[in-house]
């Protein structure tokens, strides 16, 4: 399903990189500059930010605040059929960090049948319904969104509900670019066209914004590149390992659990394939190939729901 985190080693430097620079210069005593907050301080203050903004009253005596408009980038070193496949198809709740940010569950277009996300992830299609919490603040925050423009391979957008704090579109457009190596790679731009529903979180908004999202980008950037360079392995009939990296670059997410946050974590995924495969190898290919299975079951189970 769309995709909005997953948590690399990277995340702290980049979400201290966006809350320290949004959160305001700290106060400048006698002595000297203040020591920076940590991580979990700078959360904790914009948390409580947007608790306070998300319940504070409309601005009904204000004019309707004006639409605004941000964008992210993402370039992906992989093929754009796998980078759709990714951002439409994968748990968003193994996808993105879910202290921040989780979907509750998955509403179909007939308003009837609804999802477990944990247990199926319908194929994405218009009318389908993402029911969401932010974990911030005293009280967790609604943040439903429904699914309106799908065109595969290309763009996908969907609009706030009622519900949430916000109003407007948010559309990721998904193109094919060639890196300086000649390789595929995928340009993924999302644009987000918003209002908050009073001005406190209107002004809060991007720095929301950003701390849910760029890790997600980042981490299905790393996901999908680290799949990339193993899968290189693939065909070379060399070494245990060469297959143990071609095997590890065929598992989706629905069957390795939480994505892996390191080139080390990758390194050991591989090295476990690698120890499988050398104690018996026949055993080793019999549990892949059951897994593969298992996970065109998912896939399919997946594309048949909401239908």
């Amino acid at each position: 399903m769309l995709l909005f985190s997953v948590f690399t080693n990277a995340r702290n430097r980049a979400a201290i990189l966006i809350l320290g620079l949004s959160l305001g210069a700290a106060a400048m005593p006698a002595g000297g500059l203040e020591a920076e907050p940590d991580f979990e301080t700078q959360v904790s203050r914009l948390s409580r930010q947007v608790s306070g903004a998300v319940f504070a009253a409309p601005d009904e005596e204000l004019a309707p605040l004006a639409f605004d408009v941000m964008t992210l980038e993402t370039l992906i070193a992989a093929p754009l059929a796998e980078v759709w496949d990714f951002y439409t198809l994968s748990n968003l709740n193994k996808v993105w960090d879910d202290s921040l940010i989780r979907t509750r569950r998955l509403v179909c277009p007939d308003g009837q049948r609804s999802y477990d996300p944990d247990t199926v992830w319908p194929d994405i299609q218009p009318g389908l319904q993402l029911h969401s919490t932010l974990k911030w603040g005293e009280a967790p925050v609604r943040l439903d969104m429904e699914i309106t423009t799908v065109e595969p391979g290309q763009h996908t957008e969907f609009v706030y509900m009622k519900t949430a704090p916000a109003e407007g579109t948010q559309r990721m457009i998904f193109r094919t670019e060639r890196l300086s190596t000649g390789e595929e790679a995928t340009r993924v731009t999302h644009v987000s066209r918003y209002r908050g529903k009073n001005m406190a979180f209107h002004r809060l908004y991007p720095r929301v914004h950003r701390a849910i999202f760029d890790p997600m980008h980042e981490g299905a950037r790393f996901y999908l590149e680290s799949a990339a360079r193993s899968r290189k392995s693939c065909g070379v009939p060399a070494g245990v390992r060469e297959t143990a990296a071609c095997m590890y670059s065929r598992l989706h997410l629905n069957l390795t659990g939480e994505l892996p946050r390191s080139e080390a974590e990758v390194a050991a995924r591989i090295d476990a394939l690698v120890s499988a495969l050398t104690q018996n190898e026949a055993a080793a290919l019999s549990d892949f190939n059951g897994r593969l299975e298992r996970e065109e079951d998912i896939s399919q189970a997946a594309r048949r729901a909401c239908r």
